[in-house]
C-alpha cells in the first residue's frame, strides 16, 4: 500500500484502510477493507462543502483513485459511505 493514513484496525468492519499519498499533488489513492457494498468516497473542504466524488461498484477491488490536482492546498475530509456505514479521515492536499 502507498504511503498515506492508515485508516482503522482490520477486521472489524467498513473503513479506509489507507489513502496516499499524503501530503497528495495530483491525485490519492484510496483503499477500502470491509466493503460488501458499493461505497462513495466525497472529499470535503474545512467548510464542509463537497469539493470532488468517486463511487466504487460493489464487484470492485476496494481502490479508488481521487484526481486533487484541482484543488487548492489545503487540509480535506475524506468520507468513505457503503449503505449505513461510513468513515472519515483528513488528508492534505499540497501544491
Amino acid at each position: 500500500m502507498p504511503e498515506g493514513i492508515e485508516g482503522g484496525e482490520s477486521g472489524i468492519g467498513f473503513g479506509i484502510a489507507s489513502a496516499g499519498p499524503v501530503p497528495a499533488a495530483f491525485s490519492m489513492t484510496v483503499f477500502l477493507e470491509g466493503m460488501t457494498a458499493g461505497a462513495d468516497l466525497v472529499l470535503y473542504d474545512l467548510a464542509g462543502r463537497e469539493v470532488t466524488a468517486v463511487s466504487l461498484e460493489a464487484a470492485g477491488n476496494g481502490q479508488a483513485v481521487m484526481n486533487v490536482s484541482t484543488l487548492p492546498a489545503g487540509v480535506y475530509a475524506l468520507r468513505a459511505t457503503s449503505g449505513q456505514t461510513s468513515d472519515t479521515r483528513m488528508v492534505v492536499i499540497a501544491r
